[in-house]
């Protein structure tokens, strides 16, 4: 053999224990197939109450080789400072509380292991190289938030990991938590009592004047405008109220102390709201009067009055 084919030679050999540990060295991979899509909550009203809004996602894992252990974490997301309560945000950095866990009975909050949280390990059997079923990602928003209107989201990475031949291994995904605060409000019924109304006496020359509080309450930040219609026997520019014998007692509602603008379908109450817990305005407080000298038998007269909230 000569000198210069005895030194081919162990280039070759070296070459080959080179590759032979890289080979080694590289293992089974893992993934998340399916990656968990979005955690949507949907529409969310402040107004709901009762158990919390869910909503759920799954996924699973696919390695290279069968019988693998692997671990899923989920972090706390990019807008909470803790586990408990994750947080949603919306483009005015206003919060919105949630949660994800491993069980449907929403107990067992998911993370990585710390601050009361736990991570899922799982074990593929010796002839598989997935999980024998997509896992569930179970996730609750509590009712009754007192929030503004619009889009709320949050973003959770998920970190797979697993051994990779002796060595730590993991990979990433991330998914989006989100939910639509919708813009609502809601009107509570309202009565006008007038009392005893007296035209020979009492009210021969004076008007009899009542008043009642229509509460409105919208989502924080709607504005809302309040209208009224003209009531159910409305006839020749006036409300009236009717008897169970059919005669009529004029009266009429304002949106002033004075008396002086009718509430209507043009002349309206409006006001934005600062919380779901508050009345719009504080409370629209409708002026009544019924005119006086009505030469109408002495009897019950009543009338019916639709509050509209357009917002």
């Amino acid at each position: 053999m000569y000198p210069n084919e005895e030194s081919a030679m162990k280039h070759v050999i070296v070459s080959t224990l080179i590759l032979i540990t890289c080979a080694a060295a590289f293992g089974q991979n893992c993934s998340f197939n399916p990656a968990p899509t979005a955690l949507n909550f949907g529409n969310y009203s402040v107004f709901s109450s009762g158990s919390p809004q869910t909503a759920t996602t799954s996924f699973n894992v696919q390695c290279s080789s069968n019988g693998v252990q692997v671990t899923v974490s989920f972090s706390r997301g990019i807008n909470s400072a803790s586990f408990n309560p994750r947080t949603m945000k919306n483009a005015v950095s206003a919060t919105l509380n949630y949660n994800i866990y491993t069980d449907a009975a929403n107990t067992t909050i998911w993370g990585d292991g710390s601050g009361g949280t736990v991570s899922q390990t799982y074990t593929m059997g010796p002839s598989q190289s997935t999980l024998p079923a997509n896992v569930p990602i179970y996730a609750t928003v509590a009712l009754g938030a007192d929030m503004a209107a619009g889009a709320f989201s949050d973003t959770i990475t998920a970190t797979l990991s697993w051994i990779r031949g002796s060595n730590p291994a993991t990979t990433t995904v991330t998914f989006d938590v989100t939910a639509n605060v919708l813009s609502e409000c809601t009107v509570s019924a309202f009565a006008m009592n007038f009392g005893t109304y007296e035209p020979v006496v009492a009210n021969a020359a004076t008007p009899l004047d009542s008043t009642s509080t229509i509460n409105v309450y919208c989502t924080k930040g709607t504005s809302g405008n309040v209208t009224l219609d003209n009531g159910s026997n409305f006839s020749g520019g006036a409300r009236r109220m009717k008897s169970a014998g059919g005669v009529f007692l004029t009266y009429e509602v304002y949106k002033d102390s004075s008396r002086a603008t009718i509430w209507n379908a043009v002349n309206i109450n409006s006001a934005t709201s600062t919380s779901k817990n508050t009345a719009l305005g504080g409370g629209f407080i409708a002026y009544g009067r019924i005119p006086s000298a009505q030469d109408v038998p002495a009897t019950s007269y009543s009338d019916t009055l639709q509050s509209v909230v357009n917002y």
